[in-house]
């Protein structure tokens, strides 16, 4: 069978990512081995593209064979979690075989911990090579940097008079960063050259760092200075990019150094003079080792591959107005532009002119849509002019909040809503099987269902598909001869329409609800009113029908997702009225009570007598903070009532209101709570009028 090899890459479209992407994925056609591509960030992204790194969790045995990891970060991640998991199993095993029924104590759970701390060779559940080194212990290949950087510091010391510097490090938590900074900081020493704190600039290792070190040197006052160290190529681009938006010229006002020779160093507005890595050979080391791995044979911890030195236009060695010169060698050999690269060149970026504007059809095309059928619909019939061959989208049932720095755990249930293969769609035959399309799996058994993909070679990408701080799916595609960029850019946009699909459907589906469930709520209540449920005197529902009819309110108001109130009243003064003016007063009274209290709520909430002079109301979608407007429209009724009939008795309500939700639902319960409320809401009013006749007395 053939191997599944694994790549953890922070981002496919750009700088050393993307050359390190292209060269594996070369590797992996050469070989006949499958490759699966996680492009999921460091975590550390702005804004919510943290949310990339949630592809992660789709890195296990029953996707791929072995890993190649190019991130410190993620393996730092990946072993801190994986300890956890041993040190969990150690707890739960030492508990099970204890003599007697106990849980650990911390002392004894920090002595399993201690066991594994500094321990190299903890088993990944995949076993991993990475193309960084670190001092977790794993295996590495990497370039043999160290005798190179110290040559190429020498030489813009020697050769190009350069005396100050500041230097552009990575992520100072970086195993690398902190390696590449002590060399360079070496370099200088031995030429008597010093480097004060200021003077250093730790960023991320990307295009934005570079940038943002010399907005950071400016404002410190410390340019200019002969020369810029940028720990690597993508950062000195950055620097690069400032200079040329600044109006600053390099070499002129001052020189540039980067360690990589990524592709686009060579073609810069200002080519980089830089350390050439020999990516190809890292990769393609990299990627015999992974298949030693998923053959589980032993491999070297540590595998070096040997750099060289590139001098060009930015360290001034190669003049401005040279343009056929790729770069001067250490023996000041001259190495002239390959003309098949050049020409690939011209014909890459003319071809890029016409992916664009494929592209911005493709996105007119898909933002029409507005229901997820219609926008997977369209965004199928857009693969064969994207040249994607195969694709597989995957949607949960629900949608995931997750939060900056917590680890996403796959849901253990999803739906493929949409499969695809290039092969198939030629061929004229439908491209899904009937079996596959809207299939229920679990994401934990396999990123796709067994057999979504057919057996051939196969390079898979896997996107996060999300919108703010909500997962809600993935895509799994095999992209054509366009360039990455361009495919991640596509399904960010298709997540961004799929987001928008989901929300519609899902209001769509909750109004539909809402409607089904008006429609039980309206049947039932005609089915009520068939029955003896009305209070003979008041016309509101009687004891049976307000038991009745408000557990059945409650329940449909739970299954539509909303909460609401039970009230409990009882009427102030009725014996008063009885006993002083007659019950037929009494029942004037409590037939006005009643109608005030159907003026007060809705025509949907649910209103009835107990008996004697207690009432409940069941109101759907209200809270207690809703209870004051409750008290001043009862109030106002009265008011209005007492203007216009002029009694010679006075009335009033008291009542006790309780909330209830999901947790709290039965209405026997909720009477009982409201009562309670009802009683402390009596002993309040009536102390309340024993101190005013008390006051009154006094007066007197």
């Amino acid at each position: 069978m053939r191997k599944r090899i694994g790549l953890q890459i922070n981002s496919i479209d750009s700088g050393l990512h993307a050359d390190i992407f292209n060269s594996i994925a070369k590797k992996c056609m050469k070989d006949n081995l499958n490759l699966i591509v996680f492009p999921g960030g460091t975590g550390e992204e702005r804004s919510f593209q943290y949310q990339e790194s949630a592809v992660y969790a789709h890195i296990d045995k029953k996707n791929i064979d072995s890993l190649i990891v190019t991130s410190e970060a993620f393996l730092r991640t990946h072993l801190e979690d994986h300890l956890l998991e041993e040190v969990s199993k150690e707890v739960e095993e030492e508990e099970e075989t204890s003599s007697e029924e106990r849980i650990l104590n911390d002392e004894e759970i920090s002595a399993i911990v201690g066991k594994h701390n500094g321990t190299p060779d903890i088993k990944e559940p995949v076993p991993s090579i990475s193309l960084v080194e670190t001092d977790l212990g794993e295996p590495f290949v990497t370039e043999d940097y160290k005798d190179n950087l110290k040559k190429l510091i020498a030489h813009m010391i020697e050769v190009h008079g350069c005396k100050t510097f500041n230097i552009v490090a990575g992520n100072k938590e970086n195993y690398v960063s902190k390696k590449r900074l002590s060399y360079c900081l070496e370099a200088l020493s031995a030429h008597n050259i010093k480097i004060q704190r200021d003077n250093l600039f730790w960023g991320n290792l990307d295009e934005t760092s570079g940038y943002g070190a010399m907005i950071y040197f400016f404002q410190k006052h410390l340019m200019p200075v002969d020369c810029i160290i940028a720990l690597n190529d993508d950062m000195a681009i950055g620097v690069e990019q400032f200079a040329k938006s600044h109006n600053l010229h390099i070499p002129e006002d001052f020189k540039l150094i980067g360690v990589g020779n990524i592709t686009r160093s060579k073609y810069n507005s200002v080519s980089i003079s830089t350390i050439d890595v020999d990516l190809e050979h890292v990769c393609s080391s990299a990627v015999d080792l992974a298949v030693k791995l998923a053959n589980e044979e032993k491999i070297p911890h540590k595998t070096l591959v040997s750099t060289s030195l590139r001098f060009r236009q930015s360290c001034g060695c190669v003049p401005l107005n040279d343009f056929a010169t790729n770069y001067i060698d250490e023996d000041n050999k001259v190495h002239p532009f390959n003309s098949h690269t050049v020409h690939d060149l011209s014909v890459g970026y003319f071809s890029l002119e016409r992916d664009l504007f494929q592209m911005r059809r493709f996105f007119t095309d898909i933002n029409e849509n507005l229901t997820i059928e219609a926008a997977l619909s369209q965004l199928k019939a857009s693969f064969p002019s994207l040249h994607i061959r195969a694709c597989a989208v995957v949607l949960y049932e629900r949608r995931l909040e997750v939060s900056h720095k917590e680890a996403f755990e796959l849901p253990s249930r999803a739906t493929l809503m949409m499969t695809y293969d290039e092969f198939i769609f030629k061929s004229g035959v439908h491209a899904d099987a009937p079996s596959m399309q809207g299939r229920s799996f679990n994401p934990k058994q396999g990123f796709v269902p067994e057999g979504v993909f057919s057996e051939r070679h196969r390079m898979l990408v896997v996107k996060a598909l999300y919108y703010d701080n909500a997962q809600f799916g993935y895509v799994v595609y095999e992209p054509g001869d366009l360039h990455p960029a361009l495919y991640d850019t596509v399904f960010s946009m298709v997540a961004n329409v799929l987001n928008i699909s989901i929300l519609f459907t899902q209001k769509n589906a909750t109004e539909q609800h809402q409607r089904l469930m008006l429609a039980k709520l309206e049947k039932a209540n005609n089915e009520l009113n068939g029955q003896s449920v009305a209070d003979e005197l008041t016309g509101v529902y009687n004891r049976r029908g307000v038991m009745d009819f408000g557990q059945q309110t409650i329940d449909l108001a739970i299954e539509m997702e909303k909460d609401g109130l039970v009230f409990y009243a009882d009427m102030d003064g009725l014996k008063g009225i009885n006993d002083t003016f007659g019950h037929d007063a009494g029942d004037i009274a409590i037939k006005t009570m009643a109608d005030i209290l159907k003026q007060t709520f809705r025509t949907q909430d649910v209103v009835g007598r107990l008996g004697g002079d207690e009432f409940v109301i069941v109101a759907v979608g209200i809270n207690r903070e809703f209870l004051p407007n409750i008290r001043t429209r009862i109030q106002n009724a009265e008011n209005k009532w007492y203007e216009e009939n002029q009694p010679p008795f006075h009335m009033g309500i008291s009542f006790g209101a309780v909330e209830f939700n999901k947790e709290n639902c039965n209405m026997d319960e909720l009477l009982t709570a409201a009562d309670k409320l009802l009683y402390a809401e009596k002993v309040q009013k009536h102390t309340r009028s024993s101190v005013k006749e008390e006051t009154l007395g006094s007066s007197n």
